[in-house]
């Protein structure tokens, strides 16, 4: 179906219908509103969105409707598929075509850094005095990750920046019989010695020697997904993908001795055969299928995966035990899964990877906001929403549809899971400001997981290791970087196999240098003693 909304847009295009029209639609407003506010204005604020789902909300849906009376502005919105968005980005920026507000996903993708240098985004930098809320909700580090060479062109899609750590089965933990607190930290020798115990000691109690000890795959561009590299490098002393040496100067932490301890931790794993064989192949559907049929039960991720996923285990769980069958299936997940997210370095520091902190960020182009006046129109727009009244809009939905109340004023989510990702989930791309400190007015019965995960998040701020080089534009790498990266990609995934050994790492590291590397680390050099401050 994806596939099917972005062909009829291009054949449109291609029919010479004008790119405009695609923002905006015929509709309806009014109805009963959730929020007492004013009566939608007759301007629309139109925004594009990212859909990560089957179906967009209608127009004039139950949403809308509520953002509408609670903001007393009238608004349209745009939700483009995940899979065809940056496409379709591509396209209303190269067309100068543009809603009010636009999600971009990549704010270092090459068309729109040649779109802000070429002025067609206001730059909100000095205009947070009028925006209250967001001005004191947005995290510092968050806004500097978020510039475009020294400056801020859009407000950041705020998510947490310590979020890495592990997912693991706690039933299985004590199915091997080791007997670890895990809200304490945990080293290196810890890790081997769990994926050792999950590989070979039936953790699963089936009597079949049928589970991985740790569970890798690889992303679309090759590197070995959910952080894992990040992570090691961070407890093996090094930095978080880049690290400013001594002289000032930024070191690609892939180059380094500390990524080499890395590979080789792994390089061990996979020949003790307690990593999966396959993971160099293995792509994010077939891992969680794997997790699905309890293959796995130990794995380095966002550990916001912990309260995301894993219903399906749940559902199989409770099938076959009478005690958990008892509970609700976020009672059930807490007995049986757990994260862990203080990992000691190798000098037994509490040291933790950190990623942006922002999901891309919403812009604001210049050809539909014409003026200063629309532009602090919009920006005051989402400062609305950041209010504790305006984020429980956003989060829970429309009373007596989305959720209800228990006895003590609490929300809770109807049991309609369909109906809550097809009409609330897609606004939740709208947050600006990250959810690990729950702003909302509107307080909820939520998961003990949710809990966990974001309490634990919060508490790995003070031990953060940031990576310099996530605010700053090398145009090196956006022309040849993705094809640098692969050197290094393959090459990692070859020495953890004994493809190669170590003087063949040490050649494509080399080879990444000559073909553009040094080039790249000399200008993300400049640029962070240029923008340091």
């Amino acid at each position: 179906m994806k596939k099917s909304i972005f062909l009829g847009l291009a054949l449109l295009l291609a029919a010479g219908t004008v790119f405009a029209g695609l923002f905006s639609c015929t509709r309806q407003s009014g109805g009963s509103q959730q929020q007492k506010g004013a009566s939608p204005s007759s301007s629309p604020i139109t925004i594009m969105l990212p859909l990560y789902y089957q179906e967009a909300p209608p127009s004039g849906s139950p949403m809308e409707k509520a953002i509408e009376a609670f903001t007393g502005l009238d608004v349209e919105f745009q939700f483009v598929p995940i899979d065809s968005y940056d496409e379709r980005l591509t396209l209303a920026i190269t067309s100068n075509q543009m809603p009010d507000v636009i999600a971009v996903l990549n704010p270092k993708l090459p068309v729109y850094i040649n779109a802000v240098r070429g002025g067609m985004f206001w730059d909100i930098d000095g205009r947070f005095g009028q925006l209250p809320a967001l001005k004191e909700h947005y995290d510092a580090q968050t806004l500097i990750n978020a510039q475009v060479d020294g400056k801020l062109y859009g407000l950041p899609r705020g998510r947490a920046l310590t979020r890495d750590g592990i997912v693991i089965r706690k039933d299985w933990l004590k199915n091997v019989g080791i007997n670890k607190d895990l809200t304490q930290p945990v080293t290196l020798d810890d890790v081997y010695t769990i994926v050792k115990a999950f590989a070979l000691n039936d953790p699963d109690k089936n009597g079949r020697n049928d589970t991985t000890g740790l569970l890798l795959c690889v992303g679309q561009d090759g590197n070995i997904a959910g952080y894992v590299l990040n992570m090691l490098d961070v407890a093996n002393g090094g930095g978080n993908g880049w690290e400013a040496a001594a002289d000032g100067n930024l070191v690609y932490t892939y180059t380094t001795p500390a990524h080499l301890a890395s590979l080789n931790f792994l390089k061990k794993l996979y020949n003790e055969g307690i990593v999966n064989k396959d993971f160099a192949t293995m792509r994010a559907a077939q891992f969680y299928e794997a997790i699905d049929k309890e293959q796995a039960g130990f794995y380095f991720q966002t550990v916001t995966d912990a309260h995301e996923r894993w219903d399906n285990v749940t559902k199989t769980i409770q099938a076959r035990d009478p005690v958990l069958a008892k509970l609700t299936p976020p009672e059930a997940k807490y007995e049986f899964l757990d994260i862990i997210t203080k990992i000691q370095d190798v000098n037994g520091k509490i040291r933790a990877s950190t990623e942006p902190g922002f999901n891309g960020v919403l812009s604001f182009p210049k050809s539909s906001l014409k003026s200063e006046a629309d532009l602090m129109k919009v920006l005051q727009f989402f400062d609305k929403l950041d209010t504790p009244d305006g984020q429980s809009v956003i989060e829970w939905g429309v009373k007596d549809r989305h959720y209800t109340l228990d006895s003590n004023g609490r929300a809770d989510v109807v049991s309609n899971s369909l109906l809550l990702s097809a009409e609330v989930q897609p606004f939740w791309q709208m947050f600006c400001t990250n959810r690990v400190i729950d702003r909302a007015s509107l307080k909820g019965n939520v998961a003990p997981m949710y809990t966990k995960v974001y309490t634990q998040m919060a508490a790995l701020m003070p031990y953060a290791v940031y990576n310099p080089t996530i605010p700053l534009i090398s145009d090196t790498y956006s022309t040849i970087g993705a094809n640098l990266d692969k050197i290094i990609f393959d090459a990692q995934a070859q020495y953890i196999m004994g493809v190669i050994d170590e003087a063949g790492w040490q050649a494509a590291v080399n080879r990444w240098k000559q073909s553009g590397g040094d080039k790249i680390t000399a200008e993300y050099s400049a640029l962070y003693k240029q923008f340091k401050k």
